[in-house]
């Protein structure tokens, strides 16, 4: 649920103030054990959360970017490798390789466009 469902839903009494308050925190971050997700991060700084792969175990890494499409959210995985991308395309057909860059990406949805540069 977005903040905005969250808020209404809790207004019109269909969750109660401590289901609410569980869930605005927990759509924020997402503990996964070994990684914690932003999911935030694209709405307070316009950049998405990045999953950097190296140091990560392939299956760390299909947790995050399945997190991750739970979420409603773009997947870029930097570090990678091929069969990492590999186990990562089992999940999701879409998900692309990008070879020289060593990354994936899943794209659900168009991006933002952003006023700033990245330099």
């Amino acid at each position: 649920m977005s903040l905005d469902e969250i808020l209404t839903a809790f207004k019109s009494g269909d969750i109660d103030l401590d289901n609410a308050r569980t869930q605005i925190r927990g759509s924020f971050f997402q503990d996964l054990g070994h990684s914690t997700l932003d999911n935030d991060r694209v709405l307070r700084t316009g950049a998405a959360e990045v999953i950097y792969g190296e140091h990560k175990t392939p299956n760390q890494i299909v947790e995050l970017v399945q997190a991750m499409a739970r979420a409603d959210q773009n997947a870029l995985v930097t570090r990678t490798t091929h069969p990492v991308f590999e186990l990562v395309r089992e999940q999701f057909a879409d998900a692309e390789y990008h070879e020289l860059a060593r990354a994936i990406t899943l794209r659900q949805h168009e991006p933002d466009e952003v006023d700033s540069m990245i330099a």
